[in-house]
């Protein structure tokens, strides 16, 4: 198509594509006098339109505290030139800068709290082209950070055979919600309590049959699951002791003259692992002076 005009009038450059477009323009001149014209040799120059760059969708995440992110490359459909990607972060408690550019490498995931926290970070492309800059649309994206729970220590207990262990309630830096477990394992299940179980323990007949203590070492953990993602403490032990009946062996009667030494009474037990302290009275002090009633 040849146009003929002085000048070419400012427009609003386009490119549906993603990667520049370039655009030729020959301009030739004619110069006509005395019925002659005269026509220039052609000059070209060129309109290069660079695209409005993209930036892919990153994918939004859920970490647990003390846990490495996945790291975030951005990529773009965008080509023919150099892509920058600057970026921000609204939530720097996460343990993620407020700002930077390029991709963002694995970091530490941190939460002070006691509730899942969320930082929002959006991203925005540069393209660079032939000294030109264009900046296309942002794209944001989520890390959600689960906290890692706690669990407080648990106290030892120590019952008698057929006595009622007391309540063991749990508790941790993460405060009671949906999503939280205390998951408990018992390594002794002769003490009336089963092998394994969640959340608190109620009271129970505690048992033992034999004749020394027996000790169930309870080990447990606290779990937080949300967005998907479940975060585990560190375990806890803790005891439950349960000491036997005591039993005292039979002691053989006597029967002596008036006037006559008994013979020495010593009192036996089968119990073991422990201190054993036998106490005893005397029902007939009155006719045997000489046998006080004591223990």
């Amino acid at each position: 198509m040849r146009l003929r005009a002085r000048e070419i009038l400012s427009f609003m450059a386009t490119n549906p594509t993603n990667a520049p477009v370039v655009a030729t323009v020959t301009v030739t001149m004619s110069y006509t006098n005395g019925g002659i014209t005269c026509v220039s040799l052609p000059i070209t120059f060129t309109i290069t339109v660079n695209p409005t760059p993209q930036v892919d969708q990153p994918a939004s995440q859920t970490v647990c505290a003390g846990s490495l992110t996945a790291a975030v490359n951005f990529t773009s459909p965008t080509t023919g030139g150099t892509l920058t990607y600057n970026w921000t972060n609204n939530n720097t408690a996460i343990g993620l800068a407020a700002s930077g550019v390029g991709n963002i490498a694995a970091f530490t995931a941190t939460n002070p709290t006691s509730a899942p926290i969320t930082a929002t970070i959006t991203v925005t492309p540069s393209f660079t082209n032939a000294g030109v800059t264009c900046t296309g649309p942002s794209k944001s994206f989520t890390i959600t950070v689960n906290p890692l729970p706690v669990v407080n220590p648990v106290p030892n207990q120590v019952v008698c055979n057929g006595a009622m262990t007391t309540l063991i309630a749990f508790s941790g830096t993460v405060s009671p919600q949906p999503g939280l477990v205390y998951n408990w394992t018992n390594n002794n299940t002769t003490i009336g309590l089963a092998a394994s179980g969640t959340n608190n323990i109620a009271p129970f007949t505690a048992i033992n049959t034999g004749t020394a203590p027996v000790v169930a070492t309870i080990t447990v953990t606290a779990t937080f699951t949300s967005g998907g993602v479940s975060c585990t403490s560190l375990p806890v032990t803790f005891t439950i002791t349960v000491n036997p009946t005591a039993t005292v062996n039979a002691v053989a009667n006597q029967t002596v003259c008036n006037g006559a030494n008994t013979a020495a009474v010593t009192f036996s037990s089968p119990t073991t692992g422990g201190t054993i302290v036998y106490s005893w009275s005397n029902s007939g002090s009155e006719h045997w002076p000489g046998l006080e009633r004591h223990g």
